[in-house]
């Protein structure tokens, strides 16, 4: 899917701009923000085909601001974040409703080839409850 809109919540300035021009560059439509809390708020207005998710947030963590987007009734995809590469957390994220995961620091070929399939079955119908 060409000009997808993608919800990036992360707290890394750094990581959340870099992430914005890797995935402009190739044509979908971005919103960042930088907590939990602005991504719930952010999801009814900008039905994105696809979020990615930092697992570590302030305040609300990722798996919490995920376990909020489920509740709410949205089926896009989500995809965490993460330098954490225990068990359990992986395990937190596939329970709560999460589509996999994508480990920081990561290539940007890699960020656009898991996006990429990520989006590949994703329908308008995905974005909305």
């Amino acid at each position: 899917m060409r000009n997808a809109r993608i919800l990036v919540v992360e707290d890394d300035v750094l990581i959340r701009d870099a992430v914005d021009v890797i995935l402009s560059q190739i044509g979908h439509q971005i919103t960042a923000v930088g907590t939990g809390e602005l991504a719930v708020a952010q999801i009814g207005r900008v039905y994105p085909h696809l979020v990615l998710l930092d697992v570590k947030l302030p305040r609300m963590s990722g798996v919490d601001t995920l376990r909020a987007i489920r509740k709410e009734g949205y089926r896009m995809p989500i995809l965490m974040l993460t330098g954490d590469r225990s068990a359990e957390t992986v395990r937190d994220v596939m329970n709560s409703g999460g589509n996999g995961y994508i480990l920081k620091p990561f290539e940007p070929a890699q960020l656009v080839r898991r996006v990429t399939t990520a989006l590949r079955d994703v329908t308008v119908q995905d974005s909305r409850p």
